[in-house]
């Protein structure tokens, strides 16, 4: 590997004359550095890769030159115009391409399958057919291929989880060929297999008969561990009273004991958690620390004891393995001829060595065995220690905590080849929590007797040997320079079972012989420890911020190798890292208080180590400040994500870690091979530590405080100004945030990172105080400042680019906005290495791609896709979480799902609220929402509540004239108008016009629809001149936007119409009573053919004006032609009578009281019922028929039964009278 990356390097030409070739070779050029970087940190050594990083770097400084000169060239820029902002060249040409092709959407889910469900179980049945025919046939090598293809269908990242039954079959296929294998390493891959099975039928579906199908693998168990004593017992039998089923019963009598012991720990732990803490005080107490540091290293001394004290579980367990291999081998005595028992140590390595194990930790070992015996016996001996390492791997298989990705399965993880090669290592176990189990498959692994073999580029080697065996390691360069780690773990051993006169000797020939090899090479992985482990980069890594730490790596593994090898430096022996310690101040390297910090750093970082395995139930190393998530969306199904992460909410014991362990990286920093001792006080600054350690976690508030309490000189310095600036923008203050990255702006140089981020910074104070334009102009330069520094395919590029196309979608740009975010998407999509939080990032882009399309499904499946992905990072609440599901809920509500869209933003506020203590623009967002969808609902009392608790926020953090305070008066109206509180509404839509008039990033379509709305609400007031004025304004401006949208432009046309006629209504001159009968006539007609909001109001003043303006009688004529009335008694009357006639007037007043009651105004409508009973009251008895049909369902209508039964009965007089005088008259009769 290491001569292809060499290669690599040498293949790339620099000469060119295009610059775009410069642009890709830098890509390249960087994706090897990464390599590079990434193979240091796997295999621990710096030293070996130092020159080729030399060489790679030069060349990236070559091409950097080269593409400045060229520009010089080609654009003809003047080297000494420092304002100058660079070309935009090649975002042109990302735009131009991205117009012209598709979006690959699926580079970011690597090869993912989409199939529906039905197409995937044909497909995989088809292959769990092909695997069977091929087993049958004995053609093993097919039947692998077909279960390495059906397994990878089912466990691709959209199908995990959705297929246990199929996998049943192919797994349990898989591990019957490795029971079959013939060689006897398959033994514990076959029982692995068999023991993963049990998970997948814990999960298959109900109605399966799966403690029948239990019952079948573990026969199978059994049934493994016996074949294999057979092949490899001594008597190459089964001992007596052994069995498979013996064999499993016993190790789950040693689980129990496991579990008793590990709820101990939970017990010891629980004593000390508040020690050298202080109930509400912010400082901890040191003597109690120092008493918690003391507890700390008892119950690791409990562990040690347990796992190989006297009757210790690995003690006991490889006392099992030589039982049922028939005993230790016999070697025959020089002098003598007798046969003897040979005699052999087996010790324990890493931290079962160093007193640091945990009862969750993996196991290295190895085995020593006496010198002298002759070659046939040594190598007998050697054989059977490696048959007793097998079974002894079977049966810490048993224990059922070896993850199957830890078995090294070639069809699945086949670690022997490059680690590069994806397509050899694929599969991973998200069933088996890690635990009790053996040393890892990969190469940098590998600590157990059977050791290494068959690695490409890397040498054999196995831990069976006598001590002369094992000074090939000490002597031999090779090792020293490739497998540094391996030797560290070499020189520190501990006796676990029979001959610890052999691990005497060991140590002794170590002491004697090596002692400079091992401080040389421990400085070696002292130094490289400190870049590779190095806390500063963990804690001030900002694209790190909210992240889970990994427990391991990120805490507890500076310390433990740190403190391992000061102790082989400094010649510091002990039989744990505690004594180390000690034993470096008895022999005066480090002082009383030195030792006394490195005790406490160690005892936080293991007593972290082991509660975050405890709360994890295993070696799940996911630590979190952050605060627990869980939801309550089942559709999300994603709380399977955080079910093993242990949450720390109080860092103060974090601080006191730091404090000290960023000293010592320090220190170690300075130290070159002469150093003989650390004599300097370890102690950092406490108030920028708290500051890294708050920001670290999100705890932004904290970090700020911390840093502002710092004296005005300090917070001079610009790297102090940097991060206010930064957390300042984080929680929403932004005017002193803008004030500080104006200031880093003018003192950093021009295209620096530094300068970038400025730039971006000032762009988004810019955005939230709605200056798009102005922003848009910042990240512009930053985009094209990127781009001179990093070319366009970059992740930082790719993250401004999104900026840009979140300010066109505020500027209510669509489709700009969409092609941005195609843009950074396509650029993402070019990277050879993408983190998480981009994929994160782009899903959430692609859901509003989706949603501004009006693809919803599409939508919601990349928000979903960017929930899992943002959970798998975080396992807690943050920003974007709030932000997901924020969108998700404005997905629902698009679709009229209210009620769904309800709960996603109220889950999303919830968020909101806990991450910012303060005012801030997410927080209001959240409010408006959840007013918004209360006002969809009709829940119009909590829309109101909302909007107003939005609005008092709003006034808080922006100046008066934003367009979201206009948004809100603009809502805040709307619900006014529903309940026909017009005054009210009216206070609101000034605002609302006034700012979207005097905003200057007021889409012009918001204007038009502002004064349209104010216009409209002065309808309802009964003003129409002013009416009139704003809707004619806004018809006026509607008409001369170039690009406006159709609904707007059609609804504006329709009110201008309406009120240009409720005007010229309202000032018509009136002649003679006639004409007043065309506005009854009018109105009719309208409420016969219409039933909107507008017609009522305009119906309403047609009748009011009426009759206010009518003085004589005028009537209404109505025949058989018209029969299809808005009167239904009316309809009825016209069954009996040709022709009837209706006074103007009478119809006026039914009609009033009509809409009247329509619009709920039911003081208007009483009052206008009693004029029109009056008005009846009135009339001369021949002609009341008509107007007492009316007033009768006028009554009715209004709910006035008994009114109306009074009405009816004098109805029904006049009707009795009428027909008698009607019998006297001729048969036409005229009302």
């Amino acid at each position: 590997m290491r001569q292809n990356t060499s290669s690599n390097i040498n293949n790339i030409s620099i000469q060119t004359n295009n610059i775009d070739d410069y642009v890709k070779q830098i890509s390249t050029l960087e994706n090897i550095k990464l390599n590079i970087l990434k193979e240091i940190k796997r295999e621990g050594n710096f030293a070996q890769h130092k020159k080729e990083l030399e060489e790679i770097e030069a060349k990236i400084k070559i091409v950097y030159k080269l593409i400045k000169g060229k520009k010089k060239e080609d654009y003809k820029r003047e080297s000494n115009n420092a304002n100058m902002v660079p070309e935009k060249k090649e975002i042109g040409v990302l735009i131009e391409n991205i117009k012209t092709e598709e979006v690959e959407e699926d580079k970011f889910v690597d090869n993912i399958i989409y199939l529906n469900k039905n197409e995937i179980r044909y497909k995989v049945n088809s292959i769990i057919k092909e695997a069977g025919k091929a087993y049958e046939a004995g053609d093993m090598e097919t039947s692998l291929e077909e279960i390495k293809k059906g397994l990878q269908l089912c466990n691709n990242i959209i199908n995990i989880g959705k297929y246990y039954e199929l996998e049943y079959e192919l797994f349990l296929k898989l591990g019957d060929i490795y029971f079959k294998g013939g060689d006897r390493l398959d033994y514990p891959k076959a029982v692995g297999i068999y023991q993963y099975i049990f998970n997948i039928i814990d999960r298959l579906p109900d109605g399966m008969d799966k403690e029948e199908l239990r019952k079948v693998v573990e026969n199978k168990i059994g049934l493994v561990e016996e074949e294999f004593i057979k092949q490899y017992n001594n008597d190459k039998r089964l001992p007596e009273g052994y069995s498979g089923k013996s064999s499993l019963e016993k190790i789950e009598e040693y689980k129990e004991g496991l579990e008793k012991h590990r709820e101990w720990i939970k017990e010891e732990l629980k004593k000390i958690e508040d020690l050298g803490i202080k109930e509400g005080e912010e400082e901890l107490d040191e003597e109690g620390l120092e008493k918690r540091a003391k507890e700390v290293q008892r119950i690791y001394g409990g562990i040690r004891e347990y796992f190989i004290g006297g009757h210790g579980l690995i003690k006991r367990l490889l006392t099992d393995c030589i039982e049922d291999l028939g005993g230790l081998p016999k070697v025959k005595v020089r002098d003598t001829g007798e046969r003897r028992e040979v005699e052999y140590a087996i010790f324990g390595m890493g931290s079962m060595a160093l007193g640091t194990m945990t009862p969750w930790s993996d196991i290295e070992w190895g085995i020593l065995i006496e010198e002298g015996l002759k070659k046939e016996d040594e190598q007998g001996a050697k054989e059977f220690f490696r048959n007793l390492a097998i079974l002894m791997h079977i049966k810490v298989i048993n224990f059922a905590e070896s993850p199957l990705r830890m078995l090294g399965v070639k069809e699945l993880n086949n670690f022997k080849l490059s680690l590069e090669l994806r397509e050899e290592d694929w599969f991973f176990d998200n069933l088996v929590n890690s635990g009790f189990s053996f040393d890892g498959p990969h190469w940098f692994a590998c600590k157990t007797p059977l050791g290494r073999n068959g690695y490409k580029d890397h040498e054999d080697y196995e831990l069976i040997g006598t001590v002369s065996d094992y000074k090939k390691f000490f002597e031999d360069n090779l090792w020293c320079e490739h497998d540094k780690h391996l030797i560290q773990t070499l020189i520190h051993i501990i006796t676990i079972i029979d001959n610890n006169k052999l691990v005497i000797q060991y140590r002794k020939k170590l002491e004697e012989n090596y002692s400079d090899v091992i401080r040389k090479l421990s400085f070696e992985v002292l130094i490289e420890d400190n870049i590779k482990f190095d806390p500063y980069t963990e804690i001030l890594d900002f694209q790190k911020e909210g992240y889970l730490l990994n427990i391991k790596k990120e805490i507890y593994r500076f310390p433990d190798r740190t403190i391992v090898a000061l102790g082989d430096i400094f010649y510091g022996k002990g039989i744990s890292s505690w004594e180390i310690i000690e034993n470096l101040y008895y022999s005066s390297k480090i002082t009383l208080k030195n030792m006394h910090k490195l005790k406490l750093a160690l005892s936080i970082a293991a007593e972290l180590r082991l509660r975050t395995y405890s709360n994890n139930q295993g070696a799940i190393e996911d630590f979190s400040a952050l605060i627990y998530y869980e939801t309550k969306f089942n559709e999300l199904e994603i709380n399977y994500l955080t079910k093993h992460v242990f949450y720390c909410q109080d860092l103060r014991i974090l601080f006191i870690y730091y404090f000290i362990i960023l000293a010592l990286n320090g220190f170690i920093r300075k130290m070159d091979s002469s150093t003989q001792k650390i004599d300097k006080d370890l102690k950092s600054y406490p108030t920028l530590v708290k500051s890294w350690v708050y920001t670290r976690f999100q705890k932004y508030y904290n970090a700020i405080k911390e840093l502002e309490s710092l004296n005005d000189g300090e917070k001079q310095e610009l790297f102090i100004v940097k991060e206010l600036a930064s957390l300042y923008c984080r929680v929403g203050k932004y005017e002193k945030a803008f004030t500080l990255n104006k200031a880093i702006k003018n003192y950093t140089q021009k295209g620096s990172e530094d300068f970038i981020t400025s730039l971006c910074f000032i762009g988004e104070v810019y955005i939230q105080t709605a200056q798009y334009s102005r922003a848009l102009k910042y990240y512009s330069q930053a985009l094209n400042y990127q781009i001179n520094l990093h070319g366009s395919i970059h992740a930082k590029v790719a993250t401004i680019i999104n900026d840009i196309a979140n300010i066109y979608a505020k500027k209510e740009d669509p489709k700009k906005a969409i092609m941005y975010h195609k843009i950074a998407f396509k650029v993402l999509g070019c990277l050879s290495y993408k983190r998480p939080e981009h994929i994160a990032r782009e899903f959430v882009n692609l859901g509003a791609i989706y949603l501004a399309s009006g693809k919803y499904n599409r939508a919601l499946e990349y928000l979903n896709k960017s929930l899992v992905v943002n959970q798998s990072i975080y396992k807690g609440i943050n920003s974007t979480l709030a932000l997901i599901l924020n969108n998700i809920g404005n997905v629902h509500e698009a679709q009229n799902d209210y009620k769904v869209a309800l709960r996603y933003h109220k889950e999303s506020y919830k968020i909101r609220k806990q991450i910012y203590r303060e005012d801030h623009s997410d927080k209001l967002m959240s409010l408006i929402n959840l007013a918004d969808t209360y006002r969809n609902l009709e829940a119009y009392s909590k829309a109101l509540k909302y909007y107003n608790k939005s609005l008092f926020i709003a006034y808080k953090i922006y100046n008066a004239i934003h367009p979201n305070i206009a948004l809100i008066h603009n809502n805040i109206a709307i619900l006014y108008e529903i309940n026909k509180q017009y005054e009210e509404a009216f206070f609101h839509r000034i605002i609302d016009s006034t700012i979207s008039l005097n905003h200057p990033e007021t889409n012009s379509n918001n204007i038009c629809i502002s004064l349209s709305n104010l216009g409209k609400l002065y309808r309802h007031l009964r003003k129409f001149e002013n009416a009139f004025n704003f809707t004619h304004f806004a018809w006026q401006i509607c008409k001369d936007i170039k690009f406006i949208n159709s609904k707007v432009y059609e609804a504006i046309r329709e009110q201008y119409h309406i009120s240009n006629n409720l005007l010229r209504l309202r000032t018509a001159t009136i002649i003679n009573d006639t004409d007043c009968t065309a506005y009854v006539e009018h109105a009719h007609c309208l409420l016969k053919h219409f039933n909107s909001t507008e017609i009522l109001e305009l119906v309403e003043i047609l009748l009011e004006r009426f009759l206010k303006l009518v003085k004589g009688k005028a009537y209404i004529h109505c025949n058989h032609l018209e029969k299809k009335m808005l009167i239904t008694p009316l309809n009825q009357l016209l069954n009996d009578y040709e022709i009837i006639n209706i006074e103007s007037q009478i119809l006026a007043y039914y009609l009033l009281i009509k809409v009247y009651n329509k619009n709920e105004e039911v003081e208007k409508a009483e009052k206008a019922l009693k004029e029109f009973a009056m008005k009846v009251m009135k009339i001369k008895q021949q002609d009341a028929e008509v107007p007492l049909i009316l007033l009768i369902d006028s009554y009715k209508e209004l709910g006035f039964k008994y009114q109306s039964r009074i009405y009816q009965g004098i109805f029904d007089k006049i009707v009795s009278s009428n027909k008698k005088l009607a019998e006297e008259s001729s048969s036409t009769r005229l009302i």
